[in-house]
This record gives structure tokens, sequence and C-alpha cells, in this order.
């Protein structure tokens, strides 16, 4: 080829992403549990300096107040307080099962969406939604995998972080940089991993040691592009993020004439509707920027593996029968 690879990929993506307004609300759903951005990684890794307490010391402190605070308590209420409490978290865990539940259905909504080629051709979302949920369990366990391996290196990283404070060694920091750095490269290849074993569950119906294997294997083959692909990305969500507080910016120029207007004439009707236009404008340009951004990740993590995992001519055999009997099913679920 005379260009990179990752060239038409993005060039592709960003049409995707401009014609497939529709999939926006889709790609919202599934960045709950899986954005497809390296910046977010990067984000959530970083977020591991903050000084934390303690797990041992946080419940120490929580049983002791509550020693404290039952010696005034009937058993009645004892009780009652109890039964609020487990209703209280049985209603959390539904409504988060929900809310994870749907970010697994859109993940797999979206890829099937981008892979299949349908984004520019007529699009029925439902359909999309409907490869989604046939997928749910495997795809569910593939995020689950992923959080657990994440949560891990977090941990870890914060281990180091407890042990550069206590020490206060230049040694001891020279080691929390380095194993800062090779967590952050590690969330990244699990976060890239667990995107290409989607896709390959989703387009190659695989099972999840399947799908892991192969993701695992084309990052090995082709981990160049994809680390090229990775930094492109990245630099694109800081320039996505820079283009949304410019739009934000100029979008608060009327609001605060609006806002002054209000107040010279000392109407709080009009100070109250300006401070509230703004902030919806605010929510609204952020969620579209988001919307749009994660959109482009997904097709570009998507074009990327048909581009390398997909050539040859029994895959394409293979797509082209999965296309006219709609035989988009993962074994599992």
């Amino acid at each position: 080829m005379s260009e990179p690879l990752y060239r038409p990929i993005l060039r592709e993506a960003f049409q995707i992403t401009w014609r497939g307004a529709r999939l926006w609300p889709l790609a919202l759903a599934a960045s709950i549990l899986l954005s497809g951005s390296i910046s977010d990684v990067v984000w959530r890794m970083t977020n591991a300096l903050a000084p934390q307490a303690s797990l041992s010391s946080a419940v120490s402190l929580f049983w002791a107040r509550a020693l404290q605070g039952w010696s005034g308590f009937q058993i009645t209420d004892i009780l009652i307080g109890g039964v609020r409490v487990f209703q209280i978290s049985a209603l959390a865990l539904i409504l988060g099962f929900a809310v994870a539940g749907l970010s697994v259905i859109c993940q797999g909504a979206l890829v099937f969406a981008i892979g299949t080629g349908r984004v520019t051709k007529r699009l029925r979302v439902r359909d999309a939604i409907t490869v989604g949920a046939r997928a749910f369990w495997p795809v569910f366990v593939l995020n689950i995998l992923g959080a657990v391996i994440l949560i891990a290196t977090r941990s870890l990283l914060g281990i180091i972080i407890a042990m550069a404070h206590s020490a206060g060694s230049t040694g001891i920091y020279l080691l929390y940089l380095a194993s800062f750095t090779v967590f952050v490269l590690l969330a990244i290849l699990v976060t890239i991993i667990q995107i290409f074993a989607l896709n390959a569950m989703i387009l190659q119906g695989a099972t999840i040691v399947q799908a892991i294997e192969r993701a695992a294997k084309m990052v090995q083959q082709h981990w160049v592009t994809i680390t090229e692909t990775a930094l492109i990305l990245f630099v694109l969500s800081l320039g996505a993020w820079v283009a949304a507080l410019l739009a934000n910016a100029l979008l608060a120029i009327p609001v605060f004439m609006l806002l002054m207007t209000g107040l010279l004439l000392s109407s709080h009707t009009l100070v109250s509707a300006s401070l509230f236009m703004g902030i919806i404008l605010l929510i609204i340009v952020l969620l579209m920027v988001l919307a749009a951004f994660i959109t482009l990740q997904y097709a570009t993590w998507t074009l990327l593996f048909r581009r390398m995992g997909e050539g040859g001519m029994l895959p394409k055999i293979h797509r082209w029968f999965r296309h006219l009997t709609h035989g988009y099913h993962v074994p599992g679920a």
C-alpha cells in the first residue's frame, strides 16, 4: 500500500460516524462498560494516583460508628432498618444490572451495524439491537473478564502507590513510575483485545475462548498498526474535547448576554431561563461529542478487525453466508 493502513480506516470511520448518527445513542449506552477509547483507559488508570483510604480503615471506622449508634435503637428499629437497607441494596443491584445489560446489548448492536456495512445503507436499529440481545451472555462474560483484569491492575498500582508514600525513597518512586507505565500499557492491551474479541464474537460467531485467542493473535501479528491507530485515536480524543470546549464557549456568548439582560431588567424568570438554557446546551454538546467519538472508536476498531482478521476467500464466503441467512449467533448465548 502507498499509505499506512490506519489512514483509509480512519477516513471510512469518519464517514460511518457522520452518516450513522442513529448509532450515537447506542454508542453512549455501549460506552458505560466499554468505550473503546484509549484516553478513557489512561484516565481511569491515572485516577489511581489519588490518595485513597484503605479498605480496612474504612470498614473499622464504619463499624465503630455503627456500634455507637446501636445503643440508642430498639430491636424493632434495627430490624426495620435492616429490611430497608436490603430493599435499597436490591433495587440498586437491579438498576445496576439493567444499566450494564443495556451497555452489553448496545456493544453487540454497534459492532453488528458497523461490521456488516449497514450504516451507509438502510439500517434498522431494531435488527442491530436484536443481534446484540441474542449475544447478551457471552458479551456480558467478556465484559466481566475485562473489568476484573482492569480492577486487578489498578489494585496492584494502588499497592505500589502505598509503598511509595510509606517508604519515600527515590528507588520506590522510580519503581512506581515504571509500574504505572507497565500497568497503563497492560490496561490498553486488555481493552484492545476485548474489543477485537467482541468483533470476533458478533461478526464471526466465535466462542469467548476463540474470540480472545483470535484477538490476542491479531495484536501479536499487527501490533505496529494497532499501536499507530491507538496513538492517533488518543490524539483525536484530545482534539474532540478541545472542540467541545470551544463549542460550549461559543454557545455561552448568547447565554451570557441573555443572563446580563435578565440581571439588568431584574427579571428572575429570564435569569433562571438563561442559566437553565446554558446547562442544557452544555450537556447536549458534551453528549453529542461523546456519542460521535465513541462511534468513531468502534468504527475504527471494527474496520481494522475486518481488514486484518477477515482477509481471504473463506472469510468472504463466511460473511456472505451469514449475511444471506442472517445467522449472527454467538455460541453460548
